[in-house]
């Protein structure tokens, strides 16, 4: 979150390579464990999807949520994916990458704030791989920065 939050911005995006990142953050005083643990996740984030063809939309699904999932994201944390992926933000493909992305965190409990910012990255993951998906990050950056103000 620090590397998307400190050095993006609409026009820039983060397209250094894996060296200069690890440079970055030794920089803004990370030590090489949680810098390993977040290469990895960043890694994960950027890899194609193996999983099977999903749709792009639900078409009525419902996702159950593991017992696993529920422990660590919020129930208002899951109405936040149920909400952007009914208002077309995310696609069923993305919001289970944002579920994978979220469990792969060492936090106990998600909060908002944490959730909305893998939703982004997720999303400006899928921009970086030729998606579609400007209008979503713009509406989501927005709502991010008019929080941090």
């Amino acid at each position: 979150m620090y590397l998307f939050e400190n050095h993006t911005d609409e026009n820039e995006s983060v397209d250094v390579g894996r060296q200069d990142l690890r440079r970055l953050l030794r920089e803004a005083g990370f030590e090489e464990t949680p810098i390993d643990k977040a290469m990895d996740w960043l890694q994960a984030l950027a890899a194609d999807d193996e999983g099977p063809d999903l749709p792009q939309t639900s078409d009525g699904a419902i996702r159950v949520f593991s017992d696993e999932e529920c422990a660590k994201i919020s129930r208002e944390g899951r109405g936040l994916l149920q909400h952007l992926e009914q208002i077309g933000v995310l696609t069923v493909s993305h919001r289970e990458r944002v579920i994978d992305r979220l469990m792969a965190m060492e936090s106990e409990e998600i909060d908002l704030e944490q959730l909305r910012w893998v939703v982004c990255m997720v999303l400006f993951n899928q921009a970086r791989q030729g998606g579609d998906t400007q209008w979503a990050e713009s509406l989501l950056l927005e709502e991010f920065r008019s929080q941090l103000h």
